[in-house]
């Protein structure tokens, strides 16, 4: 897999025109957050994010520890799959501690399985 197989579009802003694009171009998935308006083109998966660990405004911020470990403990009881973004420009060194914090134990535990984008487009839709 190539990185061109998947896109993430700056700020969630994709549309049904932007999404045949990219799959004429060849990529195979699309990365957003969950609950946008579906992108009927057919081909292209969809990768959702479910949990994004920055508040935007007045400006960008990690939020509350306390508060995502809510969030992510209401998504696991779903038993459905679960995506974290992370924003390269705002990540810092408490955010990548935060970010261990959360995978450290997920990864210990016999319910989670730790996928990659490559390892999500090779499943079964």
């Amino acid at each position: 897999m190539c990185s061109s197989d998947l896109f993430v579009p700056p700020w969630n802003r994709c549309t049904e025109a932007t999404a045949r694009l990219l799959e004429e171009l060849g990529y195979r998935g699309l990365s957003r957050i969950a609950g946008s308006a579906p992108l009927a083109t057919g081909r292209i998966r969809e990768i959702p994010v479910t949990l994004d660990l920055f508040t935007w405004r007045p400006s960008a911020r990690l939020r509350d520890a306390q508060e995502i470990a809510r969030e992510l403990a209401a998504q696991i009881e779903t038993r459905d799959r679960i995506g974290v973004m992370l924003h390269h420009k705002v990540m810092d060194d408490e955010a990548r501690a935060l970010v261990a914090a959360i995978l450290s134990p997920m990864r210990r535990a016999p319910i989670v399985e730790v996928h990659t984008f490559r390892s999500l487009l090779a499943l079964p839709e």
